[in-house]
């Protein structure tokens, strides 16, 4: 019986070893998905965010619009007050201006504004890549880990061939249980 201890002993490191192998490359992979679910969520929430700013941006071009009506409106009601010739050519060419003003502002805040959702987009499709990604290295970690095992396995099972080799009974002595 003590001539198995150190087989046993042996034995058990080796599984053990393996075993703590196997669950880290386990381990990598759960951590690996769960960030990975972080960076999906987190693209998710930028996509949602540009879904709701191309909302607020019609909404505010439509101010903008309304904005300049009234401002144009307002400023049909001063010159006609004044006394000017509405179809004079200095009237027809400050309204002619501001209008042109209103639309350079309306074209770069619509410029502005598809700049910077396309800025987002980029980045939540980063997101996603890097997302996917990680959940490859996760992959990865969890095949290397069963690797290591074998490896671990193999060597273990080599240390007890050749410890088996080098202590191995004497025939001669079988009686007295002395190793060679």
């Amino acid at each position: 019986m003590a001539q198995a201890i150190p087989y046993i002993i042996m034995g058990t490191s080796t599984a053990l070893s393996a075993g703590s192998a196997l669950a880290a490359g386990s381990a990598a992979k759960n951590e690996a998905n769960y960030n990975a679910a972080i960076k999906d969520n987190q693209a998710l929430g930028i996509e949602q965010n540009v879904q709701a700013n191309k909302f607020l941006a019609q909404a505010e071009i439509q101010r903008m619009r309304e904005s300049f009506a009234s401002f144009a409106g307002q400023n049909t009601v001063n010159f006609a007050g004044s006394g000017v010739d509405l179809g004079s050519g200095s009237v027809a060419t400050i309204e002619r201006k501001n209008l042109e003003k209103y639309l350079d502002d309306e074209y770069l805040f619509k410029f502005n504004e598809a700049k910077r959702n396309t800025a987002d987009l980029n980045n939540a499709q980063m997101l996603r890549v890097d997302a996917q990604a990680t959940r490859m290295r996760g992959k990865f970690a969890r095949k290397m880990s069963y690797i290591k095992a074998g490896t671990t396995l193999l060597s273990g099972g080599s240390q007890m061939y050749s410890y088996n080799s080098l202590n191995q009974i004497n025939p001669s002595s079988t009686s007295s249980g002395e190793i060679a």
